[in-house]
């Protein structure tokens, strides 16, 4: 049996995480599906560098590690996210 992780959702929604204020969840476009809520969430890594990141309130935590596993290059099955309220 292969020991390298593979990630698995947990089913976590990102909708936990606070809104950007200019965002309204009243635009729909095509690509989104009733009730998804545009989300732009800030991004601090250890190393201190700042990421914006662009998702919607259903996407789970697995999407938004595999979104800043293509931003940064970090395996997201390494990502650890820690949220604060600022």
């Amino acid at each position: 049996m292969d020991s390298a992780a593979t990630p698995v959702s947990t089913g976590t929604k990102a909708v936990d995480l606070p809104t950007d204020p200019d965002l309204n969840g009243d635009q729909e476009s095509d690509s989104q599906t009733p009730g998804d809520i545009p989300l732009r969430l800030t991004v601090r890594m250890l190393t201190k560098q700042v990421i914006s990141v662009e998702t919607f309130s259903s996407d789970t935590v697995l999407d938004l590690k595999m979104q800043l596993q293509d931003t940064v290059g970090y395996p997201a099955d390494q990502l650890k996210l820690i949220f604060t309220r600022q």
